[in-house]
């Protein structure tokens, strides 16, 4: 070698021989390390380098066609977008509103859980919302959210009792002594039903508070026994 000019015609035999030489203590090439198997590339010896010396002509002429193509790319992009319009806007939830979740996986016909009540509003999109049968808390991401429509919060929460499959006892209105049923009057239904005083129900608020102001001690039933109430 004569010159430091001539670096750039032995640099790539340099590296191929370091690359494919085989290592003391390993017993392998750096090839074999890498890729799993030799070189199966022989070196070429006494092949001279050709160094380009780029147009500065062509390389703008490129550079001008590659801009026309970026050009052609925008508009297309700008008239679909014409004609598909604007994006929907997200509708704005606040607290205290009645929204849906949309659940990750559908069980349901209408594919969607609740109402609940929008408790509060976090960063990162994250909502905590509310149960309207028992106030228990619960984050979702504001993308699974759904305003629920303009409807009472009587029908809001029976429409969540009837999501859980649970309806609120809102008042007993009789009992029968002979069987050890109670008439039932459920919150947000007009119709009535005579159910068993078993173990679970005997607990929901109502129904204590009428054996107790009407000193009534049946004994309740084990669920198993009767079916399976439909309070909860």
């Amino acid at each position: 070698m004569d010159g430091y000019g001539e670096w750039s015609q032995l640099l790539p035999f340099v590296q191929h021989i370091l690359n494919t030489s085989t290592h003391t203590k390993l017993g392998v090439s750096p090839h074999e390390v890498v890729y799993g198997r030799r070189a199966e590339i022989g070196l070429v010896r006494n092949q001279q380098a050709a160094l380009e010396r780029p147009d500065i002509a062509q390389y703008l002429d490129r550079l001008a066609h590659v801009q026309d193509n970026l050009d052609k790319v925008i508009t297309q992009c700008n008239k679909r977008e014409e004609r598909l319009g604007p994006a929907p806007t997200r509708p704005a939830i606040r607290s205290g509103d009645l929204v849906f979740i949309k659940p990750a996986v559908k069980h349901k016909l209408h594919g969607l859980l609740g109402p609940f009540k929008v408790h509060a509003i976090h960063s990162n999109n994250a909502v905590e919302v509310a149960s309207l049968l028992n106030d228990e808390r619960q984050f979702t991401h504001l993308d699974k959210i759904a305003l629920c429509p303009d409807i009472s919060l009587e029908l809001a929460r029976q429409y969540a009792a009837s999501d859980d499959e649970r309806y609120i006892v809102e008042q007993v209105l009789e009992h029968n002594t002979r069987d050890h049923t109670l008439l039932i009057k459920w919150e947000g239904y007009t119709q009535t039903t005579w159910e068993p005083l078993t173990r679970d129900n005997a607990k929901v608020g109502p129904i204590s508070d009428y054996l107790r102001q009407h000193r009534i001690r049946w004994k309740p039933l084990n669920t198993s026994e009767r079916g399976r109430s439909r309070m909860s």
